[in-house]
Protein backbone atom coordinates (compact mmCIF):
# COMPACT_ATOMS: atom_id res chain seq x y z
CA UNK A 1 0.00 0.00 0.00
CA UNK A 2 3.39 2.92 0.41
CA UNK A 3 5.54 3.99 2.81
CA UNK A 4 4.90 6.89 4.82
CA UNK A 5 6.81 8.92 2.65
CA UNK A 6 4.35 7.95 0.20
CA UNK A 7 1.23 8.69 1.94
CA UNK A 8 2.89 12.09 2.39
CA UNK A 9 3.46 12.74 -0.86
CA UNK A 10 -0.07 12.19 -1.45
CA UNK A 11 -1.30 14.15 1.30
CA UNK A 12 0.67 17.27 -0.19
CA UNK A 13 -0.17 16.56 -3.78
CA UNK A 14 -3.70 16.29 -2.82
CA UNK A 15 -3.36 19.82 -0.74
CA UNK A 16 -1.63 21.41 -3.71
CA UNK A 17 -4.33 20.16 -6.11
CA UNK A 18 -7.25 21.55 -3.78
CA UNK A 19 -5.37 25.12 -3.40
CA UNK A 20 -4.78 25.64 -6.65
CA UNK A 21 -8.51 24.86 -7.48
CA UNK A 22 -9.53 27.15 -5.01
CA UNK A 23 -7.43 29.80 -6.26
CA UNK A 24 -9.62 29.38 -9.65
CA UNK A 25 -12.77 29.35 -8.02
CA UNK A 26 -11.98 32.33 -5.85
CA UNK A 27 -10.83 34.49 -8.87
CA UNK A 28 -14.15 33.14 -10.79
CA UNK A 29 -16.68 34.98 -8.33
CA UNK A 30 -17.05 37.59 -5.59
CA UNK A 31 -15.89 36.56 -1.87
CA UNK A 32 -19.91 37.07 -1.07
CA UNK A 33 -21.06 34.51 -3.81
CA UNK A 34 -18.11 32.37 -2.75
CA UNK A 35 -19.25 32.20 1.05
CA UNK A 36 -22.88 31.36 0.27
CA UNK A 37 -21.89 28.59 -2.24
CA UNK A 38 -19.92 26.29 -0.18
CA UNK A 39 -21.55 24.07 1.88
CA UNK A 40 -20.98 20.45 3.48
CA UNK A 41 -21.84 19.02 -0.59
CA UNK A 42 -18.58 20.97 -2.06
CA UNK A 43 -16.30 19.94 0.43
CA UNK A 44 -17.11 16.58 0.51
CA UNK A 45 -16.56 16.97 -3.91
CA UNK A 46 -13.38 19.15 -3.64
CA UNK A 47 -11.53 16.82 -0.67
CA UNK A 48 -12.96 12.96 -2.15
CA UNK A 49 -11.37 14.33 -6.14
CA UNK A 50 -8.26 15.99 -3.91
CA UNK A 51 -7.49 12.85 -2.66
CA UNK A 52 -7.70 11.07 -5.92
CA UNK A 53 -5.68 13.56 -7.65
CA UNK A 54 -2.88 12.99 -4.57
CA UNK A 55 -3.25 9.06 -5.01
CA UNK A 56 -3.11 8.47 -9.02
CA UNK A 57 -0.28 11.24 -8.93
CA UNK A 58 1.65 9.42 -6.06
CA UNK A 59 1.55 5.95 -6.98
CA UNK A 60 0.41 6.40 -11.31
CA UNK A 61 -0.67 2.97 -12.84
CA UNK A 62 -0.27 0.92 -9.11
CA UNK A 63 -3.31 3.21 -7.89
CA UNK A 64 -5.48 0.49 -10.31
CA UNK A 65 -4.00 -2.28 -8.84
CA UNK A 66 -5.54 -4.32 -5.66
CA UNK A 67 -5.80 -2.96 -2.58
CA UNK A 68 -5.28 0.62 -4.27
CA UNK A 69 -8.03 0.61 -6.37
CA UNK A 70 -10.02 -0.36 -3.75
CA UNK A 71 -9.17 3.36 -2.15
CA UNK A 72 -9.31 5.17 -5.96
CA UNK A 73 -12.67 3.41 -6.79
CA UNK A 74 -13.89 5.10 -3.11
CA UNK A 75 -13.05 8.47 -3.88
CA UNK A 76 -14.32 8.37 -7.22
CA UNK A 77 -17.40 7.31 -6.04
CA UNK A 78 -17.53 9.73 -3.06
CA UNK A 79 -17.62 12.49 -5.51
CA UNK A 80 -19.79 11.26 -7.97
CA UNK A 81 -22.63 10.55 -5.40
CA UNK A 82 -22.00 14.32 -3.66
CA UNK A 83 -21.65 15.86 -7.45
CA UNK A 84 -24.62 14.05 -8.47
CA UNK A 85 -27.68 17.07 -9.15
CA UNK A 86 -30.78 16.41 -7.15
CA UNK A 87 -34.15 16.94 -9.21
CA UNK A 88 -37.32 17.89 -7.34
Amino acid sequence: MGTAHEWLEVLMAGIFWLGTMLIFYVLKGSVSEIRSSISVRHVLIWSSAALWFGIVDTFRWNAFHLPLIFLTGATLAIAAFAGRRRTE
